[in-house]
């Protein structure tokens, strides 16, 4: 299953201990939504909304630098969400963040590898460090947020930007708008900040879910030996396109049927994506 982004909403307060984080339009169960807030300093202890996650090693509440601070969560919609969600913070802080939503996610796994890097010297390079991609069809997200309220950002190279708060506290977020193509090291990730500041920002590896379609009893599948078979000699092949169930069918050949020739078969049962026929 391909990922699509399908929408994102900025938010953004001033001094408050609950914060509340606009969802984007449309959303529906099943999508990945991603919410990254920017705080002002310190925000004590963090409370997400209900159902809602860290997103793996992309959250900083110490560190370096001090201001700002960051929060990245996510859930997997259930379509109980209104149009707000409510982030709750420990500290009385001003805050920027935004929400953005995925389709064609891995329900149960959405994220891999991640990464968080930050630096209290002001630059204008706010450097996300690479990620290891484990799926060329993965996308990557990510998001800087600078110590100030009114910054600007440029996302890095191949990005699409989604979100760009300039008010509370100054943040975006962005992503491949498409595939990684490629695993392995994804390179560090540039965000440009539109003033010199302490920056902090994040990456991570968004997976693609499995792309299931269920084939019915007696609904032609074709399939193109790619390798010759003749006559009684069995002969397996894959499904080419995934498929639920895990029965497992054999098919013999009667006739010889020579490479790339195309050969058309009746599915008699469901059967899973590469299981052998």
């Amino acid at each position: 299953m391909a990922i699509a982004f399908r929408a994102a909403a900025n938010s953004s307060g001033s001094t408050t201990t609950s914060h509340a984080v606009t969802l984007p339009s449309g959303h529906a169960s099943g999508d990945v939504c991603i919410i990254h807030c920017s705080w002002n300093g310190s925000p004590g202890t963090v409370t997400p909304p209900s159902g809602f996650d860290v997103v793996p090693g992309s959250t900083d509440s110490w560190g370096t630098p001090t201001n700002p601070k960051q929060t990245t969560i996510f859930k997997v919609l259930d379509g109980s969400e209104g149009s707000t969600v409510t982030v709750t913070t420990g500290n009385s802080i001003s805050w920027g963040g935004v929400a953005a939503c995925y389709t064609g996610c891995d329900p149960t796994t959405p994220f891999g590898t991640e990464s968080l890097n930050g630096s209290a010297t002001s630059s204008t390079n706010a450097v996300a460090s690479s990620v290891t991609v484990g799926d060329a069809n993965s996308w990557l997200v990510g998001g800087a947020g600078a110590n100030s309220s009114t910054n600007t950002y440029t996302p890095p190279g191949g990005f699409t930007e989604r979100g760009d708060v300039g008010s509370g506290k100054s943040c975006c977020l962005a992503d491949t708008n498409g595939v990684v193509g490629a695993t392995g090291p994804s390179g560090n990730q540039t965000f440009t900040i539109s003033a010199s500041r302490a920056w902090n920002a994040w990456l991570v590896e968004l997976i693609p879910g499995s792309s299931l379609i269920t084939v019915t009893d007696s609904q032609s599948v074709s399939y193109t030996v790619k390798q010759s078979a003749t006559d009684s000699q069995a002969a397996s092949y894959a499904v080419a396109s995934p498929v639920t169930d895990s029965l497992v069918a054999t098919y013999t050949v009667r006739t010889a049927v020579t490479d790339d020739q195309p050969a058309s078969y009746t599915v008699r049962g469901q059967v899973p994506d590469s299981q052998a026929l």
